[in-house]
């Protein structure tokens, strides 16, 4: 009997059960299977309303992102119960999910429970409004939004676990772990996530371990939690560049193992590590949309935990929660900063009045709304009270007794929604494209992702020649052929149709700029009607006539010297389509946000000149652009710091996409335009100095590779990889060409 392969399920309705339900898909899935959802389904919870799901195989829950993908218990049941296997959920909202028991008995996990050895991973999910309640003497209430027990294996990956609620209503009964418990004889690793406003009535607001074989916790946030005893986190536990701040007196119960570099409000953990900071406050921001799907708190102007990590071990792939890539040395908790907070030149020290008991979290909120008034905020200790501009906070935890809003639902709680940034990773004031760019102090120095970077660019200069002289000699050798084959489109009746719809040159040039930039806007798939995207589309405006004329002028200044004859000004009219052609190659590629070819996207001069002359202007206009792009560069950093902090005005924002637009199409034009083609200046530098052109086009490949399409980056980010993206096209180019020669070296001998 052959071996049954892996099969991927996808649920396509809302409801409880029958055909297309999310219970149906958990009922028939089988070892190695994949469970994702219709994106029709976005937004809209799927409510259990007959009970919990238990389930003994080992598969993949893949949702669309945690604010998208939502599993609602009803508050009525558990949501989900592991009981055997090797589970990942990743990408969902798990919610509302309620256990309450009158018995001598375990009530445990009202969200997700893995135990009797199987193991449970929750990656870049959000685990928020779960309950369990013992009612009766002898009754234990453990892990309102996970619990591991009986050898279950947890692990808590990018994730946000926030208002929760552990009770016992009676005395007798126990209530530990309002949000995350693992018992005796389980592990539990938790990494790059948020534990934040949970409550237990009794010990472990955040987390409760309670003789647990292993407790990892790694550059996480643990804030803004309640219990009398450990409100942040109950029994032992070993961590590490981790923030713990909730009642400053009760952070921990007893003193945790320390691997250096962790952050307490007060002195409860007993920090004595390398680098850890004792009764100190974060100055955290409240719980909300900062970037990513799930709600995170940012550290504020001046907070101590800014560089003040270690290494921060790639334990999730060297990214914070929101997928923001981390420095080194990295920041405390969950939130990496991208350089746009400096640390405060003495760590602020708890006052006295840090020590009194957390105001309910029940009764706080939480508003996105401008404040109307002046009237002071509560504050919850060891967490900021401060708000971002245009904000009005009355406590940095969302209600524990209802879920958090999520960005871009209206689910989940009161309130106005909150709008969510335009990718994993970047603040919501920022486009995905100027956000996903990396800024020199981001970049990566290993020495392997160095040489690595190198020897890809030595092995394009090398390859990409052949196909290109092949290219060139076939249209030189063919070139009335060649353009019947293109004959559909009018180039000729299309360039006199623009010049009498326009006129002047001088008029066309920033009428095809303005068009350009519209169509390169559309790379960010969050581009609309807000600020964001207009800061996008005036930063790439100024972009494309910068590295337009940064790449022609420097040359044709040079030519004007030497010949005496000034060049003219010449729209090509077919450059909006191939500014089109980049974006939907971008999108068909799956690359985002995508290729910016800004040489083609305009203008360029002309002149009747020798080849020699011809190669050194390019070689002199391919330099100062390349100089102009890491100026460009160097000069964003302090302005992206700037953009990034909540409340940045327009101007900033501008400034700071057309930094950045510069430095990407600037490295773009070359890595491209320098490719040794016939119609474009690389063929001109080639056909001067080999050395020359090989020295240009290795540094704008390089640049390409190693700023860009870095795996970390962010920027050119494919379900391949963008390295591997740019080496299919070239691959792609290259067939082309070996095709084109062959079809007419053999066609008349076939």
């Amino acid at each position: 009997m052959g071996v049954a392969h892996a099969v991927t399920l996808t649920v396509t309705t809302a409801g409880d059960s029958g055909p297309g339900s999310l219970r149906a898909a958990l009922a028939a899935v089988l070892d190695g299977d994949t469970i994702t959802f219709s994106p029709g389904l976005n937004g809209t919870p799927i409510v259990l309303t007959s009970g919990e799901i238990d389930t003994a195989k080992s598969y993949t829950i893949a949702g669309n992102g945690a604010n998208q993908t939502i599993i609602d218990g009803n508050h009525a049941n558990r949501v989900l119960a592991v009981v055997a296997g090797t589970v990942t959920i990743s990408g969902v909202t798990v919610r509302n999910g309620s256990v309450a028991l009158v018995g001598v008995n375990v009530s445990s996990a009202g969200g997700l429970l893995v135990e009797g050895g199987a193991s449970l991973t929750v990656r870049n999910s959000t685990i928020t409004g779960n309950a369990v309640k013992a009612s009766a003497s002898g009754a234990s209430a453990l892990g309102a939004g996970l619990t591991a027990l009986s050898g279950g294996q947890l692990t808590i990956v990018g994730s946000t676990v926030s208002g929760n609620t552990a009770s016992q209503t009676v005395p007798g009964a126990k209530a530990a772990g309002g949000g995350i418990h693992a018992d005796s004889h389980t592990s539990l690793t938790l990494v790059d996530s948020t534990v934040s406003g949970n409550t237990s009535t009794q010990e472990g607001g955040g987390i409760s371990a309670i003789a647990a074989t292993s407790v990892t916790v790694t550059s996480t946030t643990v804030a803004g939690n309640s219990a009398p005893v450990g409100s942040g986190i109950f029994g032992a536990a070993t961590l590490q560049d981790t923030i713990v701040a909730n009642t400053p007196a009760t952070n921990c119960s007893v003193t945790v193992r320390s691997q250096g570099h962790n952050l307490d409000s007060g002195t409860g953990c007993g920090f004595t590590g390398a680098g850890d900071l004792r009764t100190t406050d974060p100055r955290l921001g409240p719980l909300q949309g900062n970037g990513g799907t799930t709600l995170t708190q940012a550290l504020q102007a001046g907070s101590p935990a800014v560089g003040a990590g270690g290494a921060c071990p790639a334990a999730d792939g060297g990214t914070d929660q929101r997928g923001v890539r981390r420095k080194t040395p990295c920041d405390i908790g969950a939130f990496e900063t991208s350089l746009s907070l400096t640390p405060s030149p003495a760590p602020a020290r708890a006052s006295s009045s840090a020590a009194t008991t957390a105001p309910n979290p029940a009764a706080t909120s939480t508003s996105t709304r401008p404040a109307t008034s002046a009237a002071p905020a509560t504050s919850t200790p060891g967490v900021s009270g401060g708000a971002s501009p245009g904000t009005s906070t009355s406590a940095a935890i969302p209600s524990p007794t209802s879920a958090p809003v999520l960005p871009g639902t209206e689910g989940g709680g009161s309130g106005p929604p909150q709008r969510r940034g335009p990718c994993p990773g970047c603040p919501p004031n920022r486009s995905l494209v100027v956000s996903s760019v990396e800024d020199v102090r981001q970049v990566s120095t290993s020495g392997t992702v160095l040489l690595t970077n190198v020897l890809l660019a030595a092995g394009l200069l090398v390859l990409i020649p052949f196909p290109s002289e092949l290219f060139d000699s076939t249209l030189k050798a063919h070139p009335d052929e060649v353009r019947r084959w293109f004959r559909f489109i009018p180039l000729r009746r299309g360039r006199r149709r623009v010049s009498a719809w326009i006129g002047s040159r001088w008029v066309a040039f920033p009428l095809f700029t303005l068009a350009a930039a519209a169509l390169y806007s559309l790379l960010d798939p969050g581009f609309g009607l807000t600020s964001p995207s207009l800061a996008l589309y005036l930063g790439l405006v100024v972009a494309l006539v910068v590295v337009t004329l940064g790449f022609n002028l420097p040359g044709l200044l040079h030519l004007r010297f030497v010949q005496r004859e000034m060049p003219r000004l010449r729209v090509l009219s077919w450059t909006l389509p191939i500014a089109a052609a980049c974006v939907l190659v971008s999108r068909v590629a799956d690359v985002h946000p995508g290729y910016v070819y800004g040489l083609l996207a305009g203008y360029t001069f002309e002149g009747e000149y020798s080849k020699r002359a011809e190669g050194r202007a390019a070689a002199i206009s391919t330099a100062v652009l390349f100089a102009l792009s890491i100026v460009a560069w160097l000069a964003w950093t302090p302005v992206k710091a700037a953009a990034e902090q909540p409340g940045a005005g327009f101007g900033v924002l501008v400034l700071d996409a057309m930094l950045a637009m510069i430095f990407v199409v600037g490295l773009e034009t070359m890595a491209f335009g320098l490719v040794p083609l016939r119609f474009l200046d690389g063929e001109k530098i080639a056909a001067w100095s080999r050395l020359v052109w090989a020295i240009l086009f290795a540094a704008g490949v390089f640049g390409l590779l190693h700023v860009l399409l870095n795996p970390r980056s962010g920027y050119l980010a494919t379900a391949r990889g963008g390295v591997v993206t740019l080496i299919l096209l070239f691959a792609a180019f290259g067939t082309a060409s070996f095709a084109m020669w062959a079809y007419f070296r053999f066609r008349r001998s076939t």
